[in-house]
C-alpha cells in the first residue's frame, strides 16, 4: 500500500499504530476501505443506487473484491 505510505500519514496515525504490529500504511488502508464500505452502505440504505446500480449486489461484490485485493486479504 505504497500510496498510503507518506510522512503525513505516519505522523497522523502514530498513536493508532504505536501499540500494534500494523504500520501506518496498513492502518491508513484499512481506514480508507472502511470509509468506502460505510459510504457504500449509506448510499444503498438511502436509495441512491435506484436507477443506476439497482440491485447493488454486483457493485457490492466488486467493492469487496477490490477491498480484499487492496488490503492483501486473499
Amino acid at each position: 500500500m505504497a500510496h498510503f505510505d507518506t510522512d503525513d500519514l505516519r505522523a497522523q496515525l502514530a498513536g493508532l499504530t504505536a501499540d500494534s504490529d500494523m504500520d501506518a500504511a496498513g492502518a491508513a488502508g484499512v481506514l480508507a476501505e472502511l470509509a468506502a464500505l460505510v459510504g457504500f452502505v449509506g448510499l444503498e440504505l438511502g436509495g441512491h443506487f435506484v436507477g443506476t446500480a439497482d440491485p447493488a449486489d454486483a457493485l457490492y461484490d466488486a467493492l469487496l473484491g477490490r477491498q480484499v485485493a487492496t488490503l492483501g486479504l486473499a
